[in-house]
């Protein structure tokens, strides 16, 4: 009996010293576990949220693309800052066209922007109304950046004629660093 008490004992022994280093593998196993089930939640999470960024972003790439295309639609420039002359020739050359009378175009203070400058017109002319609705007509087709900011037209008389005066900001490219 002894013999059994001893194997007995071995045996459990044997059991509890196996259960033991079964325990100490799979503890830190488990522990593991725990904590990459954990980062897994945290990053399901993070992508939750930046699912809506993603779709801000995509957001942002249709308007860039729809900007781009209105740019490219666009056929007016900006000259660059020398071409004064032939901006004054122009509008000369439209009032010319127009047959408008007593025409007189005053250039006003030069306005600096960053890479710009814009040059204030104030144009007055008086003629036929059609042709002084030709004339603001021709100057929003010019192939430059323009605004007009101020358009004032007065009937004279009965016959048709009208007294006319506009400002027109046109702007002009000024390469960074130019003297201001």
């Amino acid at each position: 009996m002894r013999s059994d008490r001893g194997q007995s004992r071995t045996l459990l022994l044997l059991a509890a010293l196996v259960l033991l280093c079964g325990g100490l593998l799979w503890w830190p196993a488990w522990r593991q576990h725990a904590h990459l089930q954990k980062q897994i939640v945290h990053q399901q999470q993070q992508l939750l949220g930046a699912e809506g960024q993603t779709q801000d972003l995509s957001q942002l790439a249709r308007e860039v693309q729809q900007m781009r295309r209105e740019l490219a639609s666009n056929h007016k420039l900006l000259p660059p800052q020398d071409e004064l002359a032939v901006l004054l020739r122009e509008v000369s050359t439209k009032i010319s066209l127009h047959q408008l009378l007593d025409a007189s175009i005053a250039s006003q203070a030069t306005v600096h922007g960053p890479d710009y400058q814009t040059l204030p017109l104030e144009v007055k002319f008086s003629g036929a109304s059609t042709g002084a609705l030709g004339f603001v007509k021709s100057l929003e087709d010019m192939p430059r950046v323009s605004r007009m900011t101020t358009l004032r037209l007065e009937r004279q008389d009965k016959t048709g004629m009208v007294q006319g005066s506009l400002r027109l900001n046109a702007f002009f490219y000024t390469p960074q660093g130019a003297a201001r």
